[in-house]
């Protein structure tokens, strides 16, 4: 086709003789038309090296979205794709600026390019920066290695004293001055962003109160069961269910069955910019609560997550005077803290080692400005979005870099590495309110033959009462409790009621506890209605309450979620779940019971539970 075209512009434009004198300059010019139209073509679409798709227009390029990070001054003469490099080599450089430059180039060309910010919003930018902050330095993993032994309860003696907590995970002055610099950059970030709320305004304003969970695949089948334990006791607080992947993505669960119990779900991989960043990033799934936080559009957010239901309503936590005033309360964990004493320096918190003779022989965390013992648990957390603003950005920072920088500085190898003890260590990096509640975590569980105890869950007290204005920091169990976060084993249909038998036969998860109702009992009662196609009604004690029926609309709606259709659910209901709830039935009927607390109905769409 091309060659036809050049005949036929070569009969109208070159004269008949020219053409008919030699058909060597007809060749001649057939080729320099070519290389003509080649290099025009070249000229109008050929990409920028470096970056697919990006076009030279330089005008274009600055209109793009994007944040640099830094104060006015140091930007000046800068942009925001100065990692776009169309100059030439100048001549006559040596071979090890010729390297250098080249080793520049490589890291210029790594840096994140902005995501769509019509789609994204504020996180476009948000991400941008936390991608462009990352340490320079390599992952933190020289611990010492005898760093098990330091996994340690609040209750015992040991004494982390500064110099102990250094050797844990020792740091090079190199990486301390990366880590710093890493630091203070996304601060810097964060102060152009100026963000009024830790969510996105543009798109859904950010208000009111709700729950907020993280589910996909098995972490849905928690949740649901958790939403159903939440509108039994009587909540009647909006969820929102987090779904971080596409993968873990139930339509089932999504469009039918978390509308009816007035919850949703809130995509993160639509809400937020994964695709463009997720290299930057080393994601693990403890990172996923504070991004369930940032997307949700509530303003104050009780987090739970998926295993951890409630005792009693929840609602009136965020009536407390105690939140009203912190705006941001956490629950304790049972571990002693093992905090590297490098984030106090970078975090600029002043600890006060003149308060006693020698500081090197006493616990670092029990000196004045010291985050004091025990160590925080995450499991559930009131914030406010607005207020805490700062709090929960530097949280998401450091959770984004969890695994491979803060997690180890945070727990140096002890127990329960992870996103707990981020909240409150930002809190205090923000110079921000944090309350902690005073009263310890208890192990909930049951007492075998042999005077052994297994422990199944930790019970979370319930702050609002008398007993936390009188209890001393860290003081063991309490009255009233709140929380219970079913730990070990989880509530998966084809694990748990192998994991409840004994050489006995079934066994009784939770023993001595009076929690005021048969919570195990409402438990598998609700777990099996949700499953099982053969289930029937308690007729060996009907009048007890956590045998009452869910209205027809909820009964086996937990059978078409992804995770559960690919069990096969009717056989471990008929073989394993329907036999133990039998065996619970039995033991509820001739167990001591306190009946002197009841459920509320939920008043929704349909209160006929």
């Amino acid at each position: 086709m091309l060659s036809l075209k050049i005949k036929g512009w070569l009969k109208r434009y070159v004269p008949t003789r020219m053409r008919q004198k030699s058909v060597v300059f007809m060749g001649v010019c057939t080729l320099m038309v070519v290389f003509i139209l080649t290099v025009l073509a070249q000229s109008e679409q050929e990409p920028l090296q470096g970056i697919p798709g990006a076009v030279a227009n330089v005008d274009k390029l600055h209109q793009e979205p994007g944040i640099v990070v830094g104060e006015p001054s140091e930007r000046k003469g800068s942009s925001q794709h100065e990692h776009v490099n169309i100059q030439p080599k100048p001549a006559g450089e040596s071979q090890q600026q010729q390297d250098s430059k080249s080793e520049q180039e490589k890291l210029q060309k790594s840096k994140p390019m902005p995501a769509q910010s019509s789609k994204y919003g504020i996180y476009s930018s948000l991400f941008e920066v936390l991608a462009q902050s990352k340490p320079k330095c390599g992952k933190l993993t020289n611990f010492m290695a005898d760093n098990e032994d330091i996994q340690k309860f609040n209750s015992d003696k040991t004494s982390f004293t500064k110099k102990l907590l250094e050797d844990l995970l020792p740091l090079t002055a190199e990486e301390k001055s990366q880590m710093k610099d890493s630091f203070q950059k996304v601060l810097n970030g964060f102060k152009a962003l100026n963000m009024d709320v830790f969510g996105r305004n543009d798109k859904t304003p950010t208000s009111g109160k709700g729950i907020v969970m993280v589910g996909g695949h098995k972490f849905s089948w928690l949740s649901l069961l958790n939403i159903h334990q939440l509108r039994r006791r009587g909540s009647t607080l909006p969820v929102e269910v987090y779904i971080p992947t596409a993968k873990e993505y139930d339509d089932h669960f999504c469009m039918s069955v978390l509308p009816e119990l007035d919850a949703r779900c809130v995509l993160g991989y639509e809400e937020l910019p994964f695709a463009q960043y997720e290299k930057f990033f080393n994601l693990q799934r403890y990172e996923y609560k504070i991004m369930a936080i940032l997307t949700s559009s509530f303003e104050d957010v009780l987090l739970l997550d998926s295993d951890n239901v409630v005792l009693e309503n929840p609602d009136g936590l965020f009536s407390w005077d105690v939140y009203k005033e912190y705006q941001l309360v956490l629950w304790p964990d049972c571990w002693q803290r093992t905090t590297n004493p490098f984030l106090f320096d970078m975090l600029n918190v002043t600890i006060d080692y003149s308060s006693v003779e020698d500081y090197s022989m006493y616990n670092l965390h029990n000196l004045p400005g010291a985050i004091p013992n025990p160590s925080t648990e995450s499991g559930m957390m009131l914030v406010n979005k607005r207020s805490q603003v700062d709090t929960l950005l530097i949280a998401l920072y450091f959770n984004i870099f969890g695994f491979d920088y803060y997690y180890p500085l945070i727990t140096q190898g002890s127990a329960g590495q992870g996103d707990k003890d981020t909240y409150i260590l930002a809190a205090y990096g923000a110079k921000k309110p944090v309350y902690q509640v005073k009263q310890g975590v208890t192990f909930i569980g049951r007492f075998e033959k042999d005077g052994g105890f297994t422990s199944g869950a930790l019970g979370q007290c319930d702050p609002t009462t008398q007993d936390e204005k009188k209890a001393k920091i860290g003081s063991s169990g309490c009255s009233t409790y709140m929380f219970l976060h079913l730990s070990f084993p989880k509530f998966y249909p084809e694990e748990i009621a192998d994991k409840l038998k004994g050489p006995d036969g079934h066994i009784v998860e939770f023993d001595g506890v009076d929690w005021g109702y048969d919570l195990e009992l409402q438990i598998w009662e609700m777990m099996c209605q949700l499953l099982c196609s053969n289930y029937k009604k308690n007729v060996i004690q009907p009048e007890n309450e956590a045998s009452e029926l869910l209205a027809p609309k909820f009964r086996k709606t937990g059978q078409k979620l992804s995770y559960i259709k690919k069990l096969n659910i009717n056989e471990e209901c008929d073989t394993k779940l329907l036999p133990h709830l039998q065996f619970l039935r039995n033991y509820f009927k001739y167990a001591d019971k306190s009946t002197n607390q009841f459920h509320q109905h939920w008043e929704g769409k349909d209160a006929s539970y």
